[in-house]
């Protein structure tokens, strides 16, 4: 599964998503600063804010399904695995 160039740029950007989002939610939570909350956001991206947060959702989404796929791998190539 990795070994495919494609889905290496795919986690890769799904990655650097959810890490984005969450290093977000760890300013809100423990700095009380939230990238979507500033006024820049409100009043330049106000219509940008629900996209990208369907954006970060999905590559959360995606990121469980590749970790999956890579626990689940038991001949730990991911290209020759049948499974």
């Amino acid at each position: 599964m990795m070994k495919s160039p494609m889905m290496r740029y795919v986690g890769m950007a799904v990655w650097l998503i959810t890490g984005l989002a969450a290093f977000n939610m760890g300013l809100a939570v423990f700095m009380g600063w939230d990238f979507f909350q500033t006024d820049f956001m409100m009043t330049n991206m106000a219509s940008l804010i629900r996209p990208l947060l369907f954006v970060i959702g999905l590559s959360g989404v995606i990121s469980l399904i590749m970790f999956g796929m890579a626990v689940t791998c038991k001949c730990g190539k991911c290209d020759s695995c049948k499974s």
